[in-house]
């Protein structure tokens, strides 16, 4: 492949995945931690600004960080050796990526429209009491681990084993 990053421009890419993933974690961490301290809280008003918060948490660092790490992962398996499908440490991370941003989608807005609702209209004295708040945090505890697992793979780069055979070959010759 003639159209290789390299040096300073790679440099910037990935300064940019690492702050996009930065943002994405950060942004869910931010949430829970906003989740878990107005769960006492009865107030209508406390609630609004909660899910107006946890909404704009969303669409201002969450989802921008989540886009800006899969357009620098693109830049990464287009421009560079790893590729999209050369190591499975990468296509892990992929499929952990779509997982995050896919339950997120279908579960996290829901849930958070359905808790201030809840709320508004008199059905929950709490924040805790909706039925949604279990869900909400469950999903984004597990999204945090999730995003806390690809730091780990991303650093750790582990084989599982599919280049055995190379490493023995390299020993063998040696």
């Amino acid at each position: 492949m003639a159209n290789r990053i390299k040096g300073a421009k790679l440099a910037l890419v990935r300064g940019l995945h690492i702050t996009a993933i930065a943002l994405w974690t950060g942004g869910i961490a931010a949430a829970i931690a906003l989740l878990l301290v107005f769960a006492g809280s009865g107030s209508s008003e406390v609630v609004a600004a909660l899910c107006d918060a946890e909404a704009a948490l969303d669409n201002f660092v969450i989802i921008p960080g989540a886009m800006i790490a899969i357009l620098t992962a693109c830049l990464f398996g287009s421009f560079t050796t790893w590729g999209y499908f050369k190591r499975r440490w990468i296509v892990l991370k992929w499929a952990l990526s779509m997982l995050i941003i896919v339950s997120g989608s279908l579960l996290m807005i829901p849930c958070v429209d359905a808790i201030r609702d809840a709320v508004s209209q008199g059905a929950a004295s709490t924040v805790a009491s909706c039925g949604s708040y279990p869900l909400l945090v469950i999903l984004l505890a597990a999204q945090m681990i999730i995003c806390v697992v690809m730091v780990f793979v991303s650093v750790c780069k582990p084989r599982f084993g599919q280049d055995s055979n190379r490493d023995k070959s390299r020993t063998q010759s040696r």
